[in-house]
């Protein structure tokens, strides 16, 4: 039975995939971003502010993952931690899957600390979920939706967790923006 767990995994990841791009044909994005919705039925101005209220009632200390998984096997997560709204560790962790032993084979890790952010070059930037706000903007919901289907998805409690696009036509590999895959508040 442990044989078919890549597989049904692979099952369950294309499964989610094409439930989000039929929810992603349903959107508009007509050069205002505040028109762009997720499954969860929220702008991303109405993620923006539930993010404020949040951050006013929990603080602004927090961790969160942002990951990547390629249909090969490889794949990447780096973990963000946040205190008082500034980014003072970074972790990095890349991986190939071995299908025949069922399980992740590490190739790199790395850990940095406030005096040396930065300073590797694999891994997600170190940024504030603020930032990543902002980036998702900027970079990602203002692409063209007449060549890419783009994707804006949230919690339940309305915090961004996807936002991005796929090119129209390319078939592997070619998400580009964020993924949110885990977060976590620090309670001080």
């Amino acid at each position: 039975m442990k044989k078919f767990y890549p597989l049904l995994g692979l099952l369950i990841f294309f499964t989610v995939i094409s439930s989000c791009k039929i929810l992603a044909q349903k959107q508009t994005v007509v050069g205002n971003i505040e028109k762009v919705q997720g499954d969860s039925l929220l702008s991303y101005e109405e993620s923006l502010k539930k993010w404020e209220a949040l951050k006013r009632v929990n603080g602004n200390s927090y961790v969160y993952q942002i990951s990547f998984a390629s249909w090969t096997g490889y794949g990447n997560l780096t973990e963000i931690t946040v205190k008082d709204g500034i980014v003072t560790n970074r972790k990095y962790e890349s991986f190939k899957y071995d299908h025949k032993k069922n399980k992740r084979i590490i190739n790199n890790t790395y850990t940095e600390n406030i005096n040396n952010l930065g300073s590797n070059s694999e891994g997600a930037a170190a940024l504030t979920i603020d930032q990543l706000y902002e980036t998702c903007a900027k970079n990602y919901l203002t692409v063209d939706p007449s060549e890419n289907e783009i994707y804006f998805e949230t919690t339940d409690y309305g915090l961004m967790t996807t936002c991005g696009y796929y090119p129209f036509g390319c078939a592997d590999d070619c998400y580009r923006g964020i993924s949110i895959s885990a977060f976590e508040w620090i309670i001080n």
